[in-house]
């Protein structure tokens, strides 16, 4: 299944200035001076690898090490031999069944099955769409139809899932034993379409995102080398469903050095279940979110569950300072403490706590991007920022996402074809930053959240940061509401266990932000509530958060 040569960029992107090729050039000045810098975690490419088929890749790894574990869920762990067979077995499965072309969804729970179904599309020549069980089966439905499915994988007994893809193809998944013999091989180019993630839907409109095996196979050599990952790591990636584009790079950067991947989520597990996993399997790698950590830090034998972990990915949310603070007093001495800032279109940055120089008091930063991607921060005219002056963020890469699936085909959508090189994609992250005199990009918020208050420019992760040294808040979102003609700030407030009621945090709250902001800073409404809402991908909710308000 190719993607086309040539595709349409979205109406929306029209009206952009491209970067200008000032811009670029101070780019790659900056990726020259990356790949000398060993304390900025950035490696070159495993030229191999990424043009290498990621079924192959597996087996080769499987060849090493057939015993050793793959992937383990609640209930199942398989060895990489035991992973491969099923690869094949559902590969095998899906190609005997007849279906109408269109991509192959797959609507199962978060397990191994599923696991092993990701890489059985391109076994079967199929196209994958990950959906999550979790969502509300409107939204599945609705995935469903935009994007054109020709057949849906589901779980036998799965009355729900039935419902959802109702009319179309399915294929039903029981005993693995009655599965057919493996198929090996790839069907899918390294350069066509083979996965189709969802945005989070934090805009409130899902889009599919179309990816192929390369820039997958680059997803996973950034986050295994940034993370340091090896071959006797035992990793767990936290949050998101086990088809979200996150789990996808870490699982095939795990399989890709032969480590132990254990597919448990928030969702399934819950906390105390991944912190049971974390303490009694030694887990090594942890890729979480800050407010996640927070809660698992607050468990009693918080120490013992985080004894083994020596590599620790923050994700999905902005860390602060005080994140990392709170983390060391978790972790043993030499752990190594990442960030990674990215999108789903395009590839991550990364930043390694105490190795790299910050400029920024409170905001963790970005870091650089890694090899061969460039990026740039513009003003609105498309010339370069100097160091410290905020613009809008740009991405460069030839294994960004190749475009955006709509009706059954994909489009270029929000990633802008490159004039100078066919093969490379440009992206505007819709995200302000700034980079320091050492080339380091600091990441302020989204463009749409940065607000002016009588006249001041204020930056709600700054707000966020002062709110969360109280000891009665777990964590916080700020965020604008248009009242008339003006805007105020909201902040949104989840309670700490054990302590007070809403009015008295809020009253307390207040006196503490007075002291240590400006007026303007200070949020108009607190909203104290028990927990915060979540997207499926471990997001906060800010859609749900603004309704309110409503």
């Amino acid at each position: 299944m190719t993607h086309g040569a040539t595709m349409a960029a979205d109406p929306d992107t029209s009206d952009r200035r491209m970067p200008s090729a000032q811009a670029w050039q101070q780019a790659e000045r900056w990726s020259q001076a990356y790949d000398t810098d060993a304390h900025l975690g950035r490696l070159p490419l495993d030229a191999a690898f990424i043009s290498r088929p990621l079924t192959e890749s597996w087996h080769l790894t499987a060849r090493q090490r057939p015993d050793h574990l793959a992937v383990a869920d609640a209930g199942r762990v398989l060895s990489y031999a035991e992973f491969l067979d099923l690869v094949g077995r559902l590969g095998a499965a899906i190609a005997g069944q007849p279906a109408p072309p269109g991509p192959l969804a797959l609507l199962l729970p978060d397990s191994v099955l599923y696991a092993a179904a990701l890489y059985a599309g391109l076994v079967a020549g199929r196209a994958v769409l990950m959906l999550d069980d979790g969502n509300p089966p409107e939204r599945n439905a609705r995935i469903l139809s935009q994007a054109g499915t020709g057949l849906v994988v589901i779980a036998v007994g799965d009355t729900t899932a039935r419902h959802i893809a109702h009319g179309r193809a399915t294929l039903e998944i029981g005993d693995i034993a009655s599965l057919p013999p493996p198929i090996t091989g790839c069907r899918v180019g390294m350069d066509d379409l083979a996965f189709i993630a969802t945005t989070s839907g934090s805009t409130g409109h899902p889009k599919l995102v179309g990816y192929s095996q390369r820039a997958i196979a680059h997803r996973a050599c950034q986050f295994g080398d940034s993370l340091g990952l090896t071959g006797e790591d035992r990793m767990i990636t936290g949050s998101g469903a086990t088809g979200s584009y996150p789990v996808l790079g870490y699982l095939s950067a795990s399989l890709r050095v032969g480590a132990s991947s254990h597919l448990l989520t928030l969702r399934t597990a819950g906390i105390h279940g991944l912190f049971e996993r974390m303490r009694d399997h030694r887990i090594t790698a942890l890729r979480a979110p800050p407010s996640m950590l927070r809660v698992l830090g607050s468990l009693d034998g918080a120490r013992e569950a985080f004894a083994g972990i020596r590599l620790l990915r923050l994700g999905s949310e902005q860390p602060t300072w005080d994140d990392v603070a709170m983390i060391r007093r978790l972790v043993p001495p030499g752990c190594r403490i990442t960030n990674s800032y990215g999108s789903t279109e395009c590839g991550s940055f990364n930043f390694v706590a105490g190795d790299a120089a910050s400029d920024d008091p409170i905001r963790m930063p970005a870091g650089v991007p890694h090899a061969a991607m460039d990026a740039v921060v513009v003003d609105d005219e498309g010339n370069p920022c100097g160091p410290g002056e905020v613009g809008e963020l740009v991405v460069r890469s030839r294994y960004a996402a190749l475009g955006e699936f709509r009706d059954g085909a994909l489009v270029a959508g929000r990633m802008i074809p490159d004039a100078a090189d066919p093969a490379a994609r440009i992206y505007f992250t819709g995200d302000l930053a700034r980079q320091t005199r050492a080339g380091i990009f600091v990441v302020l918020g989204r463009k749409d959240r940065m607000l002016k208050i009588n006249g001041y420019r204020v930056e709600p992760t700054e707000v966020e940061a002062a709110i969360r040294l109280s000891p009665d808040v777990a964590e916080t979102v700020v965020l604008p509401h248009a009242t008339g003609d003006s805007t105020m700030l909201v902040a949104f407030v989840a309670r700490r266990h054990g302590a007070g009621e809403g009015d008295a945090i809020d009253a307390a709250l207040r006196v503490r932000l007075k002291a240590s902001l400006p007026a303007y800073m200070v949020p108009s409404r607190i909203i104290v509530l028990d927990a915060l809402p979540r997207l499926a991908g471990g997001k906060v909710d800010g859609q749900a958060l603004l309704a309110m308000l409503r």
